[in-house]
């Protein structure tokens, strides 16, 4: 396997999904969009204080966590999709446990945040986010129909396979978290029109990040190039 070449077709796939099925990406992207509209609505981008002092709002938070679940929900699709693309047929009862016990591995950490110290939440954290890593490979395996990815082999092989799809995944998604980050900052105190464009631009952004984790979660998975059969 060549890093260089798996991570060059995750970009390619990445892309290339926005014409094969542009409706996927597109789960994340109008959510996403829907709150720079509260957000623009809200004087959010008219100064850094504004910024700041709206960042917990109401009306922005409400759009926030619609935003998390159709980046979530494009993601998965986008692994969906590719393995469907190699014949592959879900495991649905399968991706059903394994994205519970994601979502309950979740809000353990949630509950650890706000219940102990900083310092040891952040600890305790780090802790359980490498030991539930290989869940990563379990739920790709109930997309993949991989019926060998049991949970407890999840716990065996999958730790390298887990690794495999968190780097692949981290070499875009940094670069692409980077590039949100900066359109906000790009946009305070700007014109309307500029406004507009960066969060337009900006909600395009998001959708890639969604093709992209799905992409690379899947080409994490099997380990090699993607070649439609």
């Amino acid at each position: 396997m060549s890093w260089l070449r798996l991570l060059a077709d995750t970009a390619r796939g990445s892309l290339g999904l926005w014409q094969l099925a542009i409706w996927i990406p597109l789960i994340a992207v109008i959510p996403e969009f829907l709150q720079h509209i509260a957000e623009v609505k809200l004087g959010m981008f008219e100064s850094r204080e504004a910024f700041r002092a709206l960042a917990a709002a109401p009306e922005r938070m409400a759009w926030g966590y619609l935003k998390v679940g159709g980046l979530v929900a494009a993601w998965l699709v986008t692994a969906w999709f590719w393995f469907r693309r190699e014949g592959a047929r879900p495991d649905w009862g399968k991706v059903g446990v394994a994205v519970a016990i994601n979502v309950a591995a979740t809000m353990v950490m949630l509950l650890l945040d706000r219940t102990l110290p900083k310092a040891t939440a952040q600890l305790a954290g780090i802790v359980l986010s490498i030991a539930t890593l290989p869940l990563l490979a379990y739920l790709m395996g109930a997309l993949a129909g991989d019926a060998g990815m049991t949970l407890r082999r999840s716990f065996t092989a999958g730790w390298l396979i887990a690794l495999r799809m968190i780097v692949l995944t981290a070499a875009g998604f940094v670069v692409l978290q980077w590039l949100h980050g900066l359109n906000h900052k790009l946009a305070l105190g700007q014109p309307d029109g500029l406004v507009w464009a960066l969060m337009v631009w900006d909600s395009l952004i998001v959708g890639l990040m969604a093709t992209w984790l799905g992409t690379a979660m899947h080409r994490g998975y099997r380990g090699v190039v993607f070649a439609k059969r």
